[in-house]
């Protein structure tokens, strides 16, 4: 910070000291030793005074009055030493001031000057001579962090009572332009609150201003960024645990808003703690499952993320410290930069991505093993223990979603439930609208490893061998029949399609697949039966029509209990040939059966055979001639 005057500054060695002096008292910056100068030599203004003062510059006159200007002013016609008015003259610029060797933010438009109307009255009553000599600015009103007087108790003063104007640094202590009648000591300025000027005792006292006021945890930051994290906190707590953006702020709002982040701050680091837990209570999301993530914490962390201060690393740490107690964070959240460890509790939603799984379905799991229930608080996510994770995550891990089995083996997710359903796969955990069953991943292993296994590879296929997709038309229920027959090792692939993957790749002995679906379901393929019993073939259409063999199979599949229960009551010509040798059988069976009365259940028509009675036609033919 460069406070050297220019050269043009530099006054020559003919510029005369002024008849009077003043000295310069404790905090008092160059502008107001200038001031009090001039009035010590019975000029108005300090422009007046420099242009009576012999061998002065003219073409200085013309220039701005900067700090250096001052200092080298006072310097010069007051003979103090520049080191003096350097040390209690404020330096500043757009970002802010310095002084005391601290620098101090600028957070606020405010006007060129503050005054404390009760330390203009002190000094009317404390130092002789001339009054208008008797008061002086103080440096440290200045510093926009202070907002009120702790030596009195009260508010500072930084616009005219008449006009409302900003007062003027360089112009009158006392009084305004606006009517040289107002008297600034005179003012009553609204007294402070104890509570309310903490901060600021606090903050001249590290300036050596007033009595040392320590608070250990404060007294370890930067001030400014001791301060300046009060105001945030202040403002947090103020505005019902909201963080807004940058604003503009009164005095008295400083004022009071810094003491209470000074107190939150002060008991460190219980009372900080307690700040927090106020906070993402007030920050809770009434959405049930809503995922919970450092956003609870309003935006305290993105404005401590901005000041980028080293020193702020245990504030930092508190608040990483605090996530991880409540467990408000996912597996993959970074607090300042560093991940978190969890903790015994987990919010539900960074509990299902941990585990593999949706919030429902983690509940539900939960639930199927009688672990802890979640619970919800009054506002926000529900929370879990986390020791649920790993139960959960290892059921999953002996599990698998019947939707991603289905896609393995290649069909739809409803056959993967009739498969559940007819006993072919074990369930762990029934499901619902929101998800699919979760099917014993032992019982999947076992079907996905035959679907996937290799075989030789078959480029053409032969009269004997079909393809998986054949095999699903020849089986019964389609696929479901076929992966059936595959679960209960009733059927196994012979050969394998080298340009499809998985159980749509396999390549199976047309005859293995009418065996292990005839096994286990209990039917023969219509063709078979026809041939076997020598019928007509729209026999079985007809049968079928009548109700006396299942209507819903398919046409090419017969049940074998079925047409056994049919063939127990009844019998076609062809088998009543066999039970005669007379040459004209069929003439002869007819004449006989009319003859004793028994007339056939089923007609024989051009398309269709004809059945009689069994029991009856038997003892009729037993008993002919």
């Amino acid at each position: 910070m460069d406070t050297k005057l220019p050269e043009k500054f530099i006054f020559p060695d003919s510029v005369k000291r002024l008849p009077l002096i003043v000295t310069p008292r404790q905090n008092e910056p160059a502008e107001s030793v200038v001031f009090r100068l001039a009035l010590a030599n019975g000029y108005r203004t300090i422009n007046d005074m420099l242009r009576g003062t012999p061998n002065f510059p003219r073409e200085l006159l013309k220039q701005r009055y900067s700090r250096g200007k001052y200092i080298a002013i006072a310097a010069t016609l007051c003979g103090v030493a520049e080191e003096q008015l350097e040390a209690a003259t404020p330096f500043r610029n757009s970002g802010g001031l310095a002084l005391f060797g601290h620098h101090f933010r600028k957070i606020r438009a405010v006007g060129t000057a503050r005054v404390c109307p009760a330390c203009l009255s002190d000094d009317m009553a404390n130092y002789s001579g001339p009054e208008s000599l008797r008061p002086y600015r103080r440096n440290w009103w200045e510093i926009q962090n202070i907002g009120a007087c702790p030596i009195h108790a009260i508010a500072l003063v930084d616009s005219c009572p008449a006009c409302d104007e900003p007062l003027q640094l360089i112009k009158s202590t006392t009084s305004c332009d606006c009517n040289p009648h107002v008297d600034i000591r005179r003012l009553i300025s609204p007294t402070i609150e104890p509570g309310d000027l903490v901060h600021d005792n606090w903050l001249l006292g590290r300036l050596g201003v007033c009595p040392l006021q320590e608070s250990p945890f404060l007294d370890s930051l930067p001030i400014d960024t001791a301060s300046h994290l009060c105001l945030m906190l202040g403002t947090i707590s103020e505005n019902n645990f909201s963080v807004r953006g940058k604003r503009i702020v009164s005095p008295k709002y400083s004022m009071i808003t810094r003491s209470i982040g000074w107190a939150i701050l002060h008991n460190w680091p219980s009372s900080f703690k307690s700040f927090l837990d106020d906070l993402i209570e007030s920050n809770s999301s009434d959405n049930d499952l809503k995922s919970v993530r450092s956003t609870r914490y309003g935006g305290l962390v993105r404005h401590l993320q901005a000041e980028d201060c080293p020193e702020l690393e245990p504030v930092l740490q508190a608040i990483r410290s605090h996530v991880a107690h409540h467990q408000l964070i996912s597996p993959t959240t970074r607090i300042f930069g560093q991940r978190l460890d969890l903790g015994e509790n987990i919010a539900l939603s960074a509990a299902a991505e941990i585990a593999g799984c949706g919030e429902v379905r983690f509940l539900k799991i939960s639930d199927a093993l009688e672990l802890p229930s979640a619970q919800q608080p009054k506002v926000g996510t529900y929370i879990v223990p986390t020791a649920n994770v790993e139960v959960v995550k290892d059921f999953l891990a002996s599990s698998i979603e019947a939707a991603q089995l289905a896609r393995q083996v290649g069909c739809d997710p409803k056959i993967i439930t009739r498969l559940v359903d007819g006993g072919m796969l074990g369930l762990k955990l029934a499901g619902n609208v929101s998800v699919t069953n979760l099917i014993d991943r032992s019982d999947a292993e076992k079907l996905l490893s035959v679907t996937s296994e290799e075989f030789d590879q078959f480029k053409n296929l032969d009269d004997r061998c079909i393809s998986a997709k054949q095999a699903c038309r020849l089986a019964i229920s389609g696929i479901e029949g076929v992966l059936t027959a595959i679960i209960s090792h009733n059927l196994r692939g012979v050969g394998r399609n080298p340009e499809i993957s998985g159980f749509r790749g396999l390549i199976f002995d047309r005859s293995d697949v009418l065996e292990a679906i005839n096994s286990i379901f209990g039917t023969s393929l219509s063709r078979d039966i026809i041939d076997k019993y020598e019928w007509k073939h729209s026999t079985l259409l007809h049968l079928r029509r009548l109700g006396y063999l299942n209507a819903a199979l398919r046409p090419d599949y017969v049940y074998m209990a079925e047409l056994n229960e049919f063939m127990a009551a009844h019998v076609s010509m062809s088998e009543m040939l066999d039970w005669q040798e007379s040459p004209d059988k069929r003439r002869t069976i007819r004449d006989i059966l009319s003859r004793r009365g028994v007339e056939p259940t089923i007609p024989t028509s051009a398309k269709v055979s004809g059945f009689w009675p069994r029991k009856a036609a038997r003892e009729a033919l037993v008993r002919a001639p």
